[in-house]
């Protein structure tokens, strides 16, 4: 007899069902008679022609796929309890699935059934649920050899003759998931392991059992996969720690960074520095040509700092316009001298769509250990440091130094002086005079803000009001300002004494809902004529989008109050935009001035602009005979500074106008 019709003819007389399964196509392709009664099949063919892949669940398929790339592996057989569904009716057997070779290289599944039909149902379901759950679930020998791998297991982590130690990418976690296990019999942790897809992160859920079939103390473990968890939970701390526009660290993640160079600088033997930089004036840049333009700065600086750091060094965007790098060095100078070609780098133009921006930066530097040993002291040092590079005439860099700490102590004194006492025993106003070219004489004065503190003596605007603007105080002081300024004006002309004040106002207060109402109030409570105060408004202040600022101007001007621009040339000036405004007054700033005679035809074409705007030109700064006649001679209408008087006291201004000195 042909050797395949007698193994055939054996397996035909064995009582056992026996039937051979292809993977591939979804069908038994051979059967015994012992098989055709499991599977309720008159004859061979009627069960040949079943496509099993019709009640099959994804979950069997991705097991018996397994099954298949195992026997082309290795000589393995594998014994599970399985339930089938022969026409619909569930049959509960155990069956050894072993593999064997097709033509062409093909393989299928040997299955052979042992039938167990008298198992309860409970431990039926409960296997069943094993080959179907998603969970990962393996039984372990204690510290040894796997003994068992459900479906799912198998296809995650291929192969069962592996120890479970093997699974982990860090083995401390073993180590520790063992620990827990040996001393109270459970334990849990969120590993990343190995798979056969690659690098995953599993929930693991291990407990102490014993085998039931060996009896040996053993391992059941239970794994869920969240890598994707993983992923979001990257994603949101990204998110969190990361500058939105930027893409730098944020001011969140300083603690973190800072522990980390703190502990890679001495590790490495270096010094690390704190360096605190702040963009000079750049608020102009936003208020002039607008936010979206002022991010892209922002943007293309962040760029031109990474590619000037280390790997080792971080940068950090605290907010705005400020940052903050962390710098390891062998020696102070290599600090130094990186913040040298910060500098230099950074003061290179950078070329937006339709301008040029230069913007310069200031630099605070403080050591680790040498001036503190906690981020919060650290940048407290550099931002000191930073702020006397900007005091120094900005665009440069300062190393902090241990009498700085007084100044801190200066503006935490400062700012409890305004909080706690009345304005009016602070500050005073003094008064500079405008000499009229075409007068000769004096109509208006300018009121400027003095501080004279019991602790620091005589205080200039430029002492305190970016720390008023720092600490939000400055809406206080300017309201404080345009009431004495009103006040001053009613008591002179009680006195006979007529006179316009003109007054600066900040943009807070520009941009207040309620300004304009303010001073219409307090001029109709004093019974005093609109015309009377004119209104100091910055470039920056004026060009700054916000229509609250406009229905302001608008308002005051209706009302008769006029309105100049101050400092006019030390901001990002538009002159487009600037002869779509309605401006009474435009005083040239002294940086102007003290560039004549040099730029004479500059400062000429910026009078005739200011004319054909209806404005009339006032010059600030003027300190020689030579400077007033320049300007008389380019057309300006007004001259103030120190040549025609210095800032008054009220009771001054009197005497000065009764004998307005000889100037032109």
């Amino acid at each position: 007899m042909d050797e395949l019709l007698l193994l055939r003819s054996v397996y035909n007389r064995v009582e056992l069902p026996v039937w051979v399964f292809d993977v591939d196509t979804s069908h038994i392709i051979w059967a015994n008679k012992s098989a055709l009664e499991l599977w309720d099949a008159k004859q061979l063919t009627d069960l040949l022609d079943r496509d099993m892949s019709t009640d099959m669940s994804p979950a069997v398929k991705q097991r018996l796929n397994q099954y298949l790339a195992d026997f082309k592996k290795n000589e393995v057989d594998f014994k599970e309890q399985w339930t089938l569904y022969p026409n619909g009716q569930p049959v509960t057997l155990n069956i050894r699935f072993s593999g064997i070779e097709l033509a062409q290289g093909r393989y299928a599944i040997l299955c052979e059934g042992y039938d167990v039909q008298e198992a309860k149902p409970d431990a039926i379901r409960g296997i069943d649920a094993l080959l179907h759950t998603q969970l990962m679930i393996s039984l372990h020998v204690a510290y040894g050899e796997t003994l068992y791998m459900n479906p799912v297991a198998r296809r995650t982590f291929g192969s069962p003759n592996t120890d479970l130690s093997d699974r982990f990418y860090d083995p401390n976690d073993y180590l520790k998931l063992m620990s827990d296990i040996k001393r109270t019999g459970d334990g849990t942790c969120i590993s990343k392991v190995f798979t056969s897809t690659g690098e995953k992160w599993h929930e693991i859920i291990a407990r102490s059992c014993h085998d039931p079939i060996s009896g040996k103390p053993s391992v059941l473990v239970s794994a869920t996969d969240v890598s994707e968890l993983k992923a979001a939970e990257a994603r949101a701390h990204q998110i969190a720690y990361t500058d939105a526009l930027t893409k730098l660290p944020n001011r969140r993640s300083l603690t973190r960074i800072f522990e980390r160079v703190v502990k890679q600088a001495s590790q490495k033997g270096r010094l690390l520095s704190i360096q605190f930089l702040d963009l000079d004036e750049f608020k102009a840049i936003n208020d002039t040509l607008g936010h979206k333009q002022g991010d892209k700065v922002l943007i293309e600086i962040a760029h031109r700092l990474r590619s000037m750091v280390k790997v080792d060094d971080e940068i950090v965007r605290l907010g705005g316009d400020e940052f903050l790098l962390f710098i390891q060095a062998d020696e102070q100078s290599d600090a130094i001298r990186l913040s040298d070609e910060v500098l230099s780098n950074l003061s290179h133009p950078i070329t937006l769509e339709d301008a040029n921006i230069k913007i310069t930066p200031s630099i605070g530097i403080a050591f680790y250990e040498k001036e503190g040993d906690t981020i919060d002291t650290l940048m407290q040092c550099a931002d000191i440091a930073m702020y006397c590079a900007k005091s120094a005439g900005r665009n440069q860099h300062c190393v902090f130094k241990s009498d700085m700490k007084s100044r801190l102590d200066r503006e935490h004194n400062l700012i409890k002086s305004v909080k706690h006492y009345p304005l009016s025993e602070q500050f005073r106003l003094y008064f500079q005079p405008r000499f009229n070219l075409k007068t000769k004489q004096i109509h208006s004065l300018e009121a400027l803000i003095r501080w004279e503190h019991p602790m620091y003596g005589m205080l200039y605007p430029e002492d305190f009001i970016p720390l008023l603007e720092k600490s939000n105080l400055i809406d206080a002081v300017g309201s404080w300002v345009i009431e004495e300024t009103i006040q001053q004006l009613c008591n002179w002309r009680q006195r006979s004494i007529f006179v316009s004040l003109s007054v600066n106002v900040s943009i807070n207060q520009l941009h207040s809902e309620e300004f304009s109402k303010f001073i219409l109030d307090n001029l109709e409570r004093e019974q005093l004529p609109p015309e009377s105060i004119e209104l100091e408004l910055t470039e920056t202040s004026m060009f700054k989008n916000s229509p609250a600022a406009q229905r302001n101007i608008e308002n005051l001007q209706a009302a008769g109050i006029k309105i100049a621009i101050d400092d006019f040339g030390t901001g990002y000036s538009n002159l487009a935009r600037l002869t779509q405004m309605s401006v009474d007054c435009i005083k040239l700033d002294k940086s102007l001035i003290r560039s004549l005679p040099k730029n004479e035809k500059i400062v000429g074409k910026v009078i005739e602009i200011c004319h054909a705007m209806s404005a009339s030109v006032v010059a600030e700064g003027i300190e020689t005979q030579e400077m007033a006649y320049l300007c008389e001679q380019l057309g300006c209408e007004e001259l103030q500074g120190f040549f025609i008087a210095e800032a008054l006291q009220p009771n001054d201004v009197e005497k000065f106008l009764s004998d307005v000195p000889h100037i032109l």
